[in-house]
């Protein structure tokens, strides 16, 4: 996860909303086509709209609703929430503080028009605290728990982990008196509602050095020609460990002593100037020599607010003796118990990807005392937007949530082309349409073999069926490979075309590699958002899901005497033929050798 994250990308958060908008303006141009065609406003025009329609909403101007008993909502409350969110809390009062305060301005956003962009999308989105409840998930033979701070879920998730009377409760009461609690417990089933990965759309990790913080400005006014200094948060991880020491020890624990020298060490600062307004960083993080880091410069760095902060987080883990990947027993380290804020947030963006397959990206926020960064990620490699401090450029961070809450599915960064169902066993399945063939990958087969991460090709191996697959191929079991290679590689596909075509007529080759029954490739590269942030080499290192789809093969370590022998060396020559023949086949592995049984039953 650490590697992953020392990958991070820097964007200006101007960047970001500008290109939410932009989505935001085409969602609404498909879902209801203007009369004329109308082209969307410069970026910095679009964003000044936005700027100006949440101004009320930051100086506390009651939005009047006809349909509502009350007549308005009182917008005034976000500033004593912040007043107190700015005081000196403890870390479960500021959540309640922050939700209470955002809630508020999501509930007073949803009446907030700006022309040419959409309405809410969907089911209202509403901030829920989860610490200290656990949000468990079972994958690669083993159970995380893990406890994030505040997530964002459509409203009737939070609702559905509160007991009594949820469903004839409205969305303001909700929030005004249960979105700030942990999730509740069922009395009656005597179980525990929590969350579940599968309903978050993001979620928010918070850290504090309990300094009292500056109160809200008197009344907030829009200077685009004053960029404040932007800070971003550290990803030297890995580069701060002595190069002679094991790169897997634990950080010493946190100790509140280094918390204001360690703000050097962890946040950057860099000034912004650009004649819009925009913030462009025009100075970079610095990383300092790995050789002069100490002792007690790792426990600073696990001190720091965007490190492991003052409270303490148990991630939780139990393995069992099923952890293993086609004859490989893989290792399953303990993760240090406070990881610090940015490889935590990996961490729970993996945990977001194993339980939403063929997502294309997330968004997820990290939030130090009053500066919020909004990370990106996908197979790529994580992108930190530059800071908004949500106090003080309150319209600024507004226009995000006013984005955040009109995206679709697909602009939250799922792929609606993988469809979660129940098969006919009543397991978990994701019903896919690719390339004119529907697809149901069953999550649950015991054959599964997944990728836990951020970064890279993230193959997921699992059983699949199909009616027109089967019809084509009577007989047989099959299985789909769905990953993400890098677009500038050559496919699998094409190798396996050309190892295809050196088969036809040799006999050490031919019947001994894989038979590909079907591939599909979706045009969603990593590229698109790099692109549309504006990123230099956007293309350098994109990738792109893939789904291909095999018989169902097993491991030659299912066999032993004879059979093994004989299957093992069928591999060995297959191997050298191609490599002769210019294949090269560099990831040999017991993992990677598998067999099948001909129609006389052999190996």
């Amino acid at each position: 996860m650490a590697r992953d994250v020392e990958s991070t990308q820097i964007c200006d958060v101007d960047s970001l909303l500008d290109t939410l908008l932009q989505r935001c303006w085409e969602q609404n141009a498909t879902d209801h086509p203007p009369p004329n065609q109308t082209k969307p406003p410069p970026a910095k025009e679009l964003r000044d709209r936005c700027l100006q329609a949440v101004l009320p909403i930051c100086n506390g101007q009651p939005i009047r609703i006809t349909n509502r008993g009350e007549g308005a909502i009182k917008t005034s409350a976000i500033r004593t929430h912040l007043q107190e969110y700015a005081g000196p809390l403890i870390d479960t009062d500021r959540y309640r503080a922050w939700i209470s305060a955002f809630n508020i301005a999501l509930d007073a956003l949803r009446h907030t028009r700006v022309q040419g962009l959409p309405d809410e999308s969907g089911d209202p989105i509403i901030f829920q605290q989860n610490d200290p409840s656990l949000i468990t998930q079972y994958d690669r033979g083993m159970t995380t728990c893990r406890k994030p701070d505040v997530v964002i879920v459509p409203t009737e998730v939070s609702k559905a982990a509160f007991e009594d009377g949820w469903a004839t409760r409205g969305c303001s009461e909700h929030a005004a008196n249960y979105a700030w609690q942990r999730p509740g417990e069922d009395k009656c089933a005597g179980e525990e509602r929590s969350l579940q990965w599968k309903d978050i759309l993001s979620f928010i990790e918070f850290k504090s050095t309990r300094h009292q913080l500056t109160e809200p400005p008197a009344s907030y006014t829009i200077q685009q020609d004053v960029a404040p200094a932007t800070l971003y948060l550290s990803t030297e991880y890995l580069q701060s460990l002595d190069p002679t020491e094991d790169t897997e020890a634990v950080i010493p624990p946190a100790t509140s002593t280094a918390l204001e020298s360690s703000l050097v060490g962890q946040m950057k600062n860099c000034t912004s100037s650009a004649k819009d307004g925009s913030r462009t960083t025009t100075a970079a993080p610095t990383r300092p020599s790995t050789t002069e880091v100490t002792p007690k410069a790792l426990a600073d760095m696990a001190s720091n607010p965007g490190g492991a902060g003052l409270k303490r987080k148990l991630e939780e883990h139990a393995t069992d003796e099923s952890s293993r990947k086609r004859g490989k027993i893989e290792p399953q380290p303990e993760p240090p118990e406070e990881p610090i804020a940015t490889v935590q947030t990996a961490i729970y963006a993996a945990e977001m990807f194993a339980a939403h397959l063929g997502t294309n990206h997330l968004i997820n926020l990290i939030i130090v005392d009053g500066t919020v960064w909004v990370w990106l990620c996908d197979r790529q490699s994580p992108i930190q937007c530059t800071a908004i401090d949500f106090i003080q450029d309150l319209p600024r961070f507004l226009v995000l949530l006013f984005c955040l809450q009109r995206l679709s599915l697909a602009n939250w960064g799922r792929n609606t082309l993988f469809k979660p169902i129940s098969t006919s066993t009543k397991e978990r399945g994701i019903l896919v349409q690719a390339g004119g063939i529907e697809l149901t990958l069953h999550l649950d087969s015991k054959e599964r073999a997944t990728h836990f991460g951020v970064n890279g090709r993230a193959t997921d191996v699992l059983r699949v069926t199909s009616p027109q697959l089967e019809k084509q191929h009577p007989g047989k079991d099959m299985v789909a490979k769905v990953f993400w290679p890098e677009d500038s590689r050559t496919s699998e596909v094409t190798i396996l075309q050309q190892v295809g075509r050196l088969a036809k007529g040799n006999p050490k080759v031919e019947g001994h590699i894989p038979e590909l029954l079907f591939w599909h490739k979706f045009e969603n590269s990593t590229a698109e958002l790099r692109e549309a942030l504006g990123l230099a080499g956007a293309r350098e290192g994109s990738r792109s899901l893939y789904i291909l789809v095999f018989p169902k093969l097993s491991p030659i370590t299912d066999l032993s005497g004879d059979e093994f022998f004989s299957a093992w060396w069928d591999c060995v020559l297959c191997h050298r033929e191609l490599w002769e023949g210019g294949i090269h086949h560099r990831d040999i592995s017991a993992g990677n050798l598998m067999y099948y049984r001909d129609a006389l039953g052999r190996a």
